[in-house]
């Protein structure tokens, strides 16, 4: 996929490993269940070789006003990338 921006915040979980992800210049390789959000309005492309995949959840930012996620979800520096090999890439991938 070709660089895009949206004002919406973007979620892509990696189906398969070696997505090759771009976000605002900085490049990311997804492996199999690796995690990467992306900011609403950030410059992004994604590549994916034939028969690869990832999900991509894409959410409105007025989702997360005035509610209890609100706070944490504020307290993210995005672009952020989450592993299934970290701890805190586990929680984000429960979610």
């Amino acid at each position: 996929m070709s660089y895009h921006w949206h004002d919406e915040y973007e979620f892509l979980i990696s189906n398969n490993d070696g997505a090759q992800c771009t976000v605002d210049g900085e490049q990311v390789t997804l492996n199999k269940d690796d995690v990467l959000m992306i900011r609403g309005g950030a410059l992004h492309s994604l590549h994916l070789d034939l028969g690869k995949s990832v999900t991509a959840i894409v959410v409105h930012p007025d989702f997360w006003t005035g509610n209890e996620l609100s706070v944490w979800f504020e307290s993210l520096e995005f672009s952020n990338f989450f592993s299934k090999n970290s701890e805190l890439g586990n929680e984000v991938i429960k979610l």
